[in-house]
């Protein structure tokens, strides 16, 4: 007996039972194999967008204060006076708190905490521009994402 001779061999009511449980299992079957991948899909496509998003947002914002720093310093003509005073104004420029300063073997060695990536190497680059040299750096990646640095300075002859 194949299994449609069986279905026409039941009754009225079994036969509107057997479509009723066929509907459900489909209905199932649409539902964990193609809704439920669709929507993880989805929201995984969200949570990745929102990340892009938030990552174009601080590259946007970066980018502006480069832009910032670099327009403050065209055409300016290179400052003169003490190297501490001249590191101390372009950390202003470039939206840094030095939080320690002192002269080390000659050098100025300024200390940063909690810097920004581009305001910190902005603010090289400012240095450079003043005739600034950088001796040495060192530059760590702190618990909060910032950047804490130390560096030692002195004026070019």
């Amino acid at each position: 007996m194949s299994p449609l001779d069986w279905f026409k061999s039941s009754t009225r009511r079994e036969q509107v039972l057997l479509a009723l449980m066929a509907a459900l299992v489909a209905v199932l079957i649409l539902w964990f194999a193609v809704i439920t991948p669709l929507k993880a899909w989805r929201e995984g496509a969200e949570r990745r967008y929102d990340e892009a998003l938030a990552v174009k947002v601080a590259v946007d914002r970066d980018l502006a204060r480069i832009a910032v720093l670099e327009k403050g310093s065209a055409g300016r003509p290179r400052a003169s006076g003490p190297v501490e005073q001249r590191a101390r104004q372009a950390a202003v420029e470039a939206g840094l708190d030095i939080a320690r300063a002192d002269t080390v073997d000659g050098d100025l060695v300024v200390w940063l905490e909690g810097a920004s990536p581009t305001a910190a190497f902005g603010w090289l680059a400012a240095l450079h521009r003043e005739d600034i040299a950088v001796r040495r750096l060192t530059v760590l990646k702190n618990d909060t994402g910032g950047l804490d640095v130390e560096v030692g300075l002195a004026g070019r002859s």
